[in-house]
């Protein structure tokens, strides 16, 4: 029986139950075997594709999330910097009205920086000048720059500055 099968012949017949050797015939050709296969290589294939669109999402919207991050992080690094430029320039013209405390910096209408009494806040960054004097009339200045960045919260970018006078050079003993 398997030999003609097998060898792609008719079934013979055996005392007259051709539909049951027909059935079995038809079971066992490589039709039937490849149309359950079928299925499994689809079922596999919508696995992969799955995964491959799961991991591009995936990276897609990380950058957009790292390139936002970075944007943000450079923009607050920036006003830091400003601000250290802001902290000289009223060093050099306005050496008496650098007090001790918490401040913040404006930039005024005559094209000169002013120190004022609260942080200040511009494009969802608050930027917060911190003087303290020491015994040589010496500034030590903190100079804070924090945003919000949704996903991971608050962020800061802190820079600190030591001023001396205007045309006075910092002394010591520097061996």
């Amino acid at each position: 029986f398997c030999s003609s099968i097998c060898l792609g012949k008719a079934p013979r017949q055996v005392s007259g139950s051709t539909t049951e050797t027909n059935k079995a015939a038809f079971m066992s050709t490589p039709k039937a075997k490849s149309i359950g296969s079928s299925l499994v290589e689809i079922l596999i294939a919508l696995a992969v594709f799955s995964l491959i669109i799961s991991a591009t999402v995936l990276v897609f919207f990380g950058g957009q999330n790292f390139a936002v991050s970075s944007l943000e992080a450079r923009e607050a690094t920036q006003k830091a910097h400003d601000g250290v430029e802001a902290l000289r320039f009223i060093r050099d013209t306005k050496w008496s009205t650098m007090t001790d405390g918490i401040h913040g910096l404006e930039f005024l209408a005559s094209g000169q920086w002013q120190l004022t009494s609260s942080p200040d806040i511009s494009d969802g960054f608050t930027r917060t000048v911190s003087i303290s004097t020491d015994i040589n009339t010496i500034k030590h200045i903190g100079l804070t720059v924090t945003w919000e960045h949704l996903p991971e919260g608050t962020r800061t970018i802190s820079l600190k500055q030591t001023l001396a006078p205007p045309n006075q050079a910092i002394a010591g003993d520097w061996t």
